[in-house]
């Protein structure tokens, strides 16, 4: 590598170090954002201001690690943050000698890239890291929102109750 690219390198590095926020890119089945998109109009209409998707993200992730953190349950925490709803999944077919891997659920990924406090991030790489050293996976933080994301969403579209649309209402009204 040249000179002038680790150089370059090396700035990236200190800068991105010295932020205060970190920046996650997350890969969101598109029909998950669009529901959001719908619930965040809703949001904003009930607390009389606006509320962006990156804003409900935060909301579920903060409420996420405050929860883990009050009722530490390893195991829970790793298989919440295990669950797909087949949005991970994958299909292999395989005819002669070739091997074709499609998605398991066909739908659009939207990227999203969100910026948040770095030491919010830490509580949640924190976390991760104890349940690689327990569990044996590792799992990024932007995979960690990104799942918890799309379970909240799966569970409000299943109706349950525990976390709905009223629960964040109750966390917006609480902070």
């Amino acid at each position: 590598m040249p000179l002038r690219n680790k150089l370059l390198n090396f700035i990236d590095t200190l800068t991105v170090s010295l932020a205060n926020e970190v920046s996650l890119r997350l890969m969101i089945p598109t029909n998950i954002v669009n529901r959001t998109e719908m619930i965040c109009e809703y949001i904003s209409d009930e607390i009389g201001m606006h509320f962006r998707v990156e804003d409900f993200i935060m909301v579920i992730y903060l409420d996420y690690i405050k929860n883990s953190i009050k009722k530490y349950d390893p195991m829970r925490i790793y298989r919440e943050i295990s669950e797909s709803y087949g949005y991970n999944d994958k299909i292999k077919i395989v005819c002669g000698n070739e091997t074709y891997v499609y998605d398991k659920l066909a739908c659009g990924r939207t990227d999203i890239v969100i910026t948040m406090d770095k030491n919010e991030a830490r509580k949640g790489q924190l976390l991760l890291r104890e349940i690689g050293d327990l569990y044996g996976r590792k799992i990024s933080l932007d995979l960690m929102i990104s799942t918890l994301w799309i379970n909240f969403i799966e569970r409000y579209k299943r109706g349950d109750t525990e976390k709905s649309l009223k629960s964040i209402l109750k966390i917006l009204k609480s902070c």
